[in-house]
């Protein structure tokens, strides 16, 4: 059984027979392992029980497999990060909801960048309290980067940010998008309340 306060206090190594109450807690586990040795990760094959619940699946390297091109030039192919990288973690999920890590393989066939860990997809995220954080200081009219560079501060430094300047400028236009359909959307709104209340009215 795996205790996962004390892993966030030190380095985290799967090993087989490791037990984690759930999906997710393996999930943020093996994350949490990729980002200090610096690679990606994903979801590989899995399998369902009679009852079609998940009983066992597989976290890899993402650049696990090989890759097909499927660029039409055949003397311009487009090139592919995978490697058929063997490194991974097989998961069964017991009738509990417990999770037991049954293999690991931890060797990879490629350079590791743990200074670069952050920018794997897997490792790109943010909190609802930094979104939050992020829309009240736009409201407000502070700048991106000044918006940004508070978050760095408060972090600590760039390399303990799970997300870059371009993702929180990319949230910040799609708040201002849907508020912008939601100003737009208001009028008709008022229009609909007052023609169901004067039907309301009639009826009465």
């Amino acid at each position: 059984m795996v205790n996962m306060e004390v892993l966030t206090c030190e380095k985290v190594v799967p090993k087989a027979n490791m037990m984690l109450n759930s999906e997710k807690e393996v999930h943020n586990f093996y994350i949490e392992y990729a980002r200090q040795e610096g690679f990606g990760i994903t979801k590989q094959s899995t399998r369902s029980g009679d009852d079609g619940k998940l009983k066992y699946y597989t976290l890899a390297c993402v650049r696990g497999g090989r890759r097909i091109s499927t660029a039409k030039n055949a003397f311009n192919p487009r090139l592919s990060t995978k490697t058929n990288c063997q490194a991974k973690i097989n998961v069964l999920i017991g009738n509990d909801g417990w999770c037991t890590i049954s293999s690991v393989k931890l060797e990879h066939n490629h350079a590791l960048s743990p200074h670069k860990s952050r920018f794997q997809k897997c490792n790109k995220r943010m909190d609802g309290y930094v979104k939050r954080r992020l829309e009240l200081n736009d409201q407000a009219g502070i700048g991106l980067s000044k918006n940004f560079h508070s978050l760095v501060v408060e972090s600590g430094g760039y390399e303990n940010l799970t997300y870059t300047e371009k993702i929180t400028e990319i949230i910040l236009q799609k708040q201002g998008s849907s508020d912008l359909v939601l100003g737009m959307l208001k009028p008709f709104a008022i229009i609909f309340l007052v023609c169901i209340r004067k039907i309301q009215i009639v009826f009465t």
